[in-house]
């Protein structure tokens, strides 16, 4: 895409989100998932699968099962949860909006332990590529320091991998794995 084509889509987008902005504020339905949403829509659903979760240098992978919920939260934002699971109980958890804006997507994301994290990327079909824009963290949270993460719909399924950095060392594998999508109920 040359950038004409790009400068169009953004306009296209930004028309898109002021005719929304528009309906919504005169009253009217402006529907379910705004115009803008459109290049995330394949993330949609309820999402179940395996997959795996590193283990520190020099101890072995932990087999996981993984879940996710992505759903229209209103406007530019689609509402995300997720979980992982060992043996049925909860290894990790998070929450957060991912947002549609004219340069690609904004991702902010709360986890369970403490991490916070604003992730930016561009869509290109039904992959996305995201990289922390900022990290914080409480006092006792795991000492992260930058992410990034891969999805992508292939043969129908989800796949994903997380990259985190943590006290100043390079990005390393954290998560990765396939989901189905699937009926079940959103992760709590």
């Amino acid at each position: 895409m040359d950038q004409q084509e790009e400068r169009a889509g953004d306009d296209g987008l930004k028309a898109d989100l002021e005719r929304y902005l528009a309906a919504d504020a005169a009253g009217e339905d402006p529907g379910e998932v705004h115009p803008g949403l459109l290049p995330l829509v394949w993330l949609l659903g309820s999402w179940r699968g395996e997959g795996v979760a590193a283990g520190a240098p020099g101890e072995p992978d932990l087999p996981v099962t993984l879940e996710a919920n992505f759903e229209v939260a209103g406007g530019l934002a689609l509402a995300y949860a997720a979980r992982t699971l060992v043996g049925g109980r909860v290894l990790t958890a998070e929450r957060g909006f991912w947002r549609a804006t004219p340069a690609g997507v904004e991702v902010v994301l709360a986890q369970a332990s403490g991490v916070l994290e604003v992730l930016i990327g561009v869509p290109a079909g039904a992959r996305l590529e995201l990289s922390s824009d900022l990290v914080a963290r409480t006092a006792t949270a795991p000492s992260d320091t930058a992410s990034t993460r891969l999805y992508g719909l292939v043969e129908r399924q989800l796949l994903f991998a997380v990259d985190v950095a943590t006290d100043g060392q390079p990005l390393r594998a954290r998560l990765s794995g396939a989901m189905d999508r699937t009926p079940a109920a959103p992760p709590t």
